[in-house]
């Protein structure tokens, strides 16, 4: 063989060592990304693991808006709330229900023993909370709002404290509210009396020691 064939075998062969050096080298392509199945069917939907409550938005809370708010969320494979869309908006709400799904987890979906991401329908929904109106033996005049346990706390200017808890009554507007004094922590309250009030109604004294003068002040 001439020096010129050498020449041009060993070029041929190192051209060739650096394509099969490059393709070693080469990274492997990702997957395509799964499009998410729907729940329903053969696909249940998931377990939530972890809950954000909305945080109520004072202008819609000042306006007297309530109401549910339904999006469509999809969920990845590890149970994270990857992205939302209103399917059914309430003004000024709309916003705040988004950033409380977006915080949500759920247990992960497997399909044939592989995790996959899903799309399903969730609600959320905003209802305000009665408050309560209290006027004091002094003649000081407070306010508290219950929670969504029913439940209330009212931290008085002597340093004492009251608990009230609501439970509704026998007409739709009626709600029985139950009163305690509040002792030092870890001892058990003491039970003061109930009184009935009316949504929205008049002020009424209850009859315990000592009496307090109470209203019930619910959404419009």
């Amino acid at each position: 063989m001439s020096r010129f064939s050498r020449s041009r075998v060993a070029i041929a062969s190192a051209m060739l060592g650096t394509v099969l050096g490059f393709a070693r080298q080469a990274p492997a392509q990702a997957p395509a990304p799964t499009a998410p199945y729907r729940v329903g069917g053969t696909i249940a939907p998931p377990t939530k693991i972890k809950d954000a409550p909305p945080v109520y938005p004072p202008a819609a809370r000042q306006a007297g808006i309530q109401g549910v708010v339904i999006l469509e969320a999809i969920i990845s494979e590890t149970g994270e709330v990857s992205s939302v869309r209103v399917l059914r908006s309430v003004p000024l709400l709309d916003q705040a229900a988004e950033d409380a799904v977006l915080q949500w987890q759920y247990t992960p979906t497997l399909l044939n023993g592989v995790a996959v991401p899903i799309i399903m329908t969730v609600t959320v929904n905003f209802t305000m909370a009665p408050s309560l109106n209290v006027t004091l033996p002094s003649g000081a005049r407070m306010k508290t709002g219950f929670g969504s346990n029913g439940r209330a706390l009212l931290n008085m200017p002597d340093g004492g404290r009251l608990g009230f808890e609501m439970k509704k009554g026998v007409l739709p507007d009626a709600r029985t509210i139950t009163i305690y004094e509040i002792g030092d922590p870890g001892s058990e309250p003491r039970l003061l009396g109930s009184v009935d009030l009316m949504m929205n109604g008049g002020p009424v004294q209850s009859a315990t020691t000592p009496s307090f003068g109470l209203s019930l002040i619910g959404p419009p």
